[in-house]
Order: C-alpha cells, then structure tokens, then sequence
C-alpha cells in the first residue's frame, strides 16, 4: 500500500515540477498560479483550496492592480 501512495505522490509533483519549469519561462508569478491551479485540478477543486487561490491570487497580483486603479 505504501508504493501505491508513494508512486502516486511523486507522479503528481513530477507532473507539478513540469508545470512550473514550463510556466517558469514567463515569470516567477505565472509559475506560481500555474503551478497552484493545477493542484486545484488535480484535487478537484475543493471551496478550502478555492479560496486559498483566490488569496494567493490577490497576494500576488494586488500591488499591481492596486497600481493600476490608482491612476
């Protein structure tokens, strides 16, 4: 039972290790949610982990909005 969980576990972070060298490319911050919104694919989109990325998100880009609207 314990190869199963292990075999599975590396599978997904080799799969989320592919995502964020891809996304790497356009910066750390698309990387980032890229790499987060997969997870939430991958874990099929639970209201917790919903949340946790719309806080992520906001984390991440709320400067810059905040820069933008303040024009």
């Amino acid at each position: 039972m314990d190869i199963i969980v292990e075999i599975t576990v590396r599978l997904i972070m080799m799969i989320l290790d592919f995502v964020f060298s891809i996304l790497s490319i356009f910066g750390v911050k698309v990387a980032i949610l890229g790499t987060s919104f997969v997870l939430l694919h991958l874990l099929d989109y639970r209201p917790l982990l919903v949340v946790a990325f719309i806080i992520l998100t906001l984390g991440l880009y709320g400067p810059a909005v905040y820069k933008i609207l303040k024009k």
